[in-house]
């Protein structure tokens, strides 16, 4: 509603001037002995009437967690300004703005207008937020330390919240981020070449990143079969690739020969001890991929199908020698290593590699010796 004074009655008030020094509120008209006080418009919510240049329906799912990535903080409102909106159109297919795509997602973005500027918050959905175990020193001292794997995970995952309340923390946002940094074609004549293992992907990642990844990469990885391929790699180690890409073949266990299992066992051979010393099957198991591994459980006698195979490779042992514990270790297993490869007796059989194999694997724990004096 307009509210009309006259020029002597907006003098005697000295509202004139002062109305006017808000432009954005009111605008003041003086028509001839009369002053007119019009309220400028107002939004009627903290977010104006914008209305977004491409549709919700147009927005892809990714884009959303792509400019959520940009917010260094989740729940904390960031200013839309010029380098941030240089940020996000990189990340953006041509056409879209941010504005359209934070506002396609109330459920994700709180889009705010004050003082003449947009500003964007990212709501951490409660599920998202890890259940704090421990003092953050404590946290600290554990995420540095040596233990457990899946511990010092947990807590890293405790302090992304503690410290930065990091929007990586929502699973989404990390899988697009990761799926963003793969590899995005396949070399002629090398398919595995857009596969990265596990260990390379994570190491990589930025330590306001990493410390958000999930305990359990491999189940984290497998809820978005969209966006990811896992395969198995070497050892317990996981091939990671694109679901957009060609999967690479991988051999099935009827297709793995005897040879290629002792190669294996060759190529991963434990260093923990001398190679003369020899090893068994059963201290071998984690260096070999599951398909290898299926393969060697599938011989109904790993000595006569394995071992005695490749004479000039291989040969058995029966006159131990060493310390009286690591014989024991080697010659002797316990009730629970029997157990845990399913009652395999053979697989205790002492082995060792000969001739020109031995001599390389003794190269390689000379060298293993090194690094660690």
């Amino acid at each position: 509603m307009e509210r009309i004074m006259t020029t002597r009655e907006a003098r005697s008030s000295g509202l004139t001037s002062f109305l006017a020094s808000f432009p954005s509120q009111f605008t003041v008209d003086t028509i001839g002995k009369v002053t007119v006080v019009k309220r400028s418009a107002v939004p009627s919510s903290t977010t104006p009437h914008h209305k977004a240049a491409i549709p919700a329906s147009e927005i892809e799912e990714y884009e959303l967690f792509r400019v959520a990535r940009l917010l260094p903080e989740a729940g904390k409102p960031i200013a839309i300004d010029e380098a941030f909106l240089n940020d996000a159109q990189a990340l953006l297919p041509p056409g879209h703005d941010v504005l359209s795509v934070c506002l396609s997602a109330p459920e994700l973005f709180n889009v705010t207008f004050s003082n003449g500027s947009y500003s964007i918050q990212f709501k951490l959905s409660p599920t998202c937020v890890p259940r704090i175990r421990h003092p953050e020193e404590e946290l600290e001292k554990i995420a540095r330390g040596d233990g457990d794997r899946r511990k010092r995970r947990a807590a890293q995952r405790q302090l992304a919240y503690l410290k930065y309340r990091s929007p990586f923390l929502d699973e989404r946002v990390l899988a697009f981020y990761l799926v963003d940094i793969l590899p995005t074609v396949v070399e002629k004549g090398n398919p595995f070449s857009a596969c990265v293992s596990r260990a390379d992907l994570f190491k990589g990642l930025p330590p306001e990143i990493g410390f958000c990844t999930p305990v359990d990469i491999r189940a984290f990885l497998s809820k978005f079969p969209n966006l990811f391929t896992l395969m198995d790699g070497e050892g317990t180690d996981l091939l990671i690739q694109r679901a957009d890409l060609p999967i690479p073949h991988q051999s099935s266990e009827e297709d793995i020969t005897a040879e290629e299992v002792l190669t294996e066992i060759f190529l991963h051979y434990p260093q923990t001890r001398p190679p003369i010393k020899g090893t068994n099957l059963f201290r071998c198991l984690n260096t070999l991929s599951p398909p290898l591994r299926r393969k060697l459980y599938s011989f109904k006698n790993v000595k006569e199908e394995l071992l005695l195979l490749f004479p000039d490779k291989v040969e058995l042992m029966t006159n131990p020698f060493g310390p009286p514990t690591e014989v024991d270790d080697l010659f002797h297993p316990t009730p629970h290593q029997i157990r845990t490869c399913k009652g395999r007796v053979d697989f205790f059989i002492p082995f060792r590699f000969k001739d020109d194999w031995l001599e390389k694997l003794e190269k390689k724990y000379d060298k293993a010796l090194l690094k660690k004096i």
